[in-house]
């Protein structure tokens, strides 16, 4: 602990890791039905705090095709967003690789179930699953693990 009240913490809550998914197309053609962990349950009385996430696409041969409600969303497994909703259109059918810095929303106060021990994944909103294309899509999770105190 140093002083003026400033503590450094301990590794275990304090470290900030980052962890990287690759995505297919097939996985990006499917993620309505089924979304992708990003980063996986912490445990019991343990909860994942994203700090910030960056979305990369690499550029096949085919843009995706998109619906105007297509929106990405980064959440818990039980469904509480973590994120606002990611814009597919001006992203994931571009023609070129493309790089989207995604921040975190403030959430609301919920019950501490739809936040401990829940795992971070990403997830198709839209009415349907996009189609075509041939992109794949890295997505860099930034975060950290707390105990939730309870």
């Amino acid at each position: 602990t140093a002083t003026g009240g400033i503590s450094a913490g301990n590794a275990a809550d304090s470290r900030i890791m980052i962890d990287t998914v690759e995505l297919s197309a097939v996985n990006v053609l499917a993620l309505r039905a089924t979304p992708i962990t990003l980063v996986a349950s912490p445990g019991a009385n343990k909860f994942v705090e994203v700090i910030q996430v960056v979305l990369i696409l690499d550029y096949g041969t085919g843009a995706y095709t998109v619906d105007a409600d297509d929106d990405l969303v980064i959440e818990y497994a039980s469904g509480q967003d973590i994120t606002g909703s990611i814009e597919c259109t001006g992203f994931m059918d571009q023609v070129a690789d493309t790089m989207k810095l995604v921040n975190v929303a403030g959430i609301a106060a919920v019950p501490a179930a739809n936040i401990s021990n829940n795992l971070v994944r990403l997830k198709n909103t839209g009415a349907s699953e996009l189609t075509v294309g041939d992109g794949t899509v890295t997505v860099k999770v930034s975060y950290r693990v707390h105990a939730d105190g309870l």
